[in-house]
């Protein structure tokens, strides 16, 4: 039972891992036309920008309107 769960979880982090990667290498591609480096100034060749791309996006707060009525 916990060996299926942390299966579960370690393949679910996979995911996620290959999902920011994959984001980071579609943003070198699309800058390559436009003569831009790229994420890169974050670590060595921006392997740390997706890491910290998801600490800013669990770091947002959400914004709320409050209605009068």
């Amino acid at each position: 039972m916990i060996l299926s769960i942390l299966t579960l979880l370690f393949y679910i982090a996979c995911i996620i891992l290959g999902v920011a990667y994959l984001t980071l290498f579609e943003r070198k591609v699309l800058s390559m036309p436009q003569y831009r480096v790229g994420p890169n100034k974050v670590s060595i060749k921006g392997l740390l920008q997706p890491v910290l791309d998801g600490i800013k996006l669990l770091g947002k707060e959400g914004v709320t309107t409050r209605i009068k009525e």
